[in-house]
């Protein structure tokens, strides 16, 4: 019950992303996205270093007392200072929810995003949910604790989104995009290559790391460019998206280790990018057709 209601709220911070875009100047928009998604990223990867060094000292009961009065101070604190917005639309709730499908199936530019988007993190989670149990697999042998070092490894990565939001303002957003999916079966290359190695691991995880937030970053200015009224609406077909590509990546991933072990999760991981890099390819090709 408790996780159920921890992530029915948790979805919060995500209406952060659109508010930024929303308060941002046209040409600063991806600039604002990505030190949103910077913060984001890196609050997880640091979080889930600190819980699991807390909660081995002193119980996971107080990483749970931590948290709630941390969130508590941060409702205060967003309460107080960010600025008053109304929404636009006009619309209902119900007429909210209902118009997510046609707004779906009118922009071409949403769909191919959270294509790129769900791929993208599927790969990610499909990493992370088995990292643990290959770094425990010969010829490693390192324990649980070493998973959450090698999030704080990630905050490198996720040094990238600030950048690829500066480069979504920038240069050609969809290009962008298609160079993530390309980086992310790189780094799937590394991990079934060299993923018997710590290093190899290391350079994989900056790599799929700065990838993924990149890709994310450049997919959501995308979809905030495409209408200021529909921004949230917009967001909420991007981020179910996403995290569906998330569930599905870390159940196939767990597939694939307990089948095939790592070879199988590396598999996993280069093939998700590939179906969305497949389709923009074919897109391009009807386009050009």
């Amino acid at each position: 019950m408790a996780t159920f209601f921890v992530g029915t709220f948790s979805v919060a911070p995500q209406m952060f992303i659109p508010f930024a875009a929303h308060l941002a100047a046209p040409a600063r928009r991806g600039r604002a996205v990505g030190t949103v998604m910077s913060g984001l990223l890196i609050g997880i990867l640091v979080s889930r270093a600190m819980s699991g060094y807390i909660g081995a000292r002193v119980g996971w009961r107080v990483v749970f007392w931590i948290a709630s009065g941390l969130t508590a101070g941060l409702a205060v604190s967003v309460a107080l200072t960010l600025p008053r917005s109304v929404g636009r639309s006009g619309l209902q709730y119900g007429q909210l929810i209902r118009s997510l499908w046609p707004l779906a199936r009118r922009q071409s530019v949403l769909r191919e995003s959270a294509l790129a988007g769900a791929m993208l993190f599927g790969a990610f989670s499909a990493f992370w949910s088995m990292l643990a149990f290959r770094l425990e697999t010969p010829p490693l042998h390192y324990g649980s604790d070493m998973a959450g070092l090698f999030g704080l490894v990630g905050v490198v990565g996720a040094g990238a989104s600030p950048i690829a939001g500066r480069m979504a303002d920038r240069l050609n957003p969809r290009a962008n995009v298609q160079l993530t999916l390309a980086a992310t079966i790189v780094a799937f290359a590394f991990f079934a290559v060299i993923g018997h190695t710590l290093w190899g691991l290391l350079i994989g995880v900056i790599v799929l790391d700065a990838a993924v937030q990149a890709g994310n970053v450049t997919n959501q200015s995308r979809v905030h460019a495409l209408s200021a009224d529909a921004r949230n609406r917009l967001t909420t077909v991007y981020i179910v998206a996403f995290f569906l590509g998330g569930a599905a990546g870390s159940a196939l991933g767990a597939y694939a280790w307990q089948h095939w072990l790592w070879l199988g999760v590396c598999v996993v991981g280069g093939l998700m990018p590939s179906i969305a890099a497949v389709k923009m390819l074919w897109s391009d090709r009807n386009r050009a057709s």
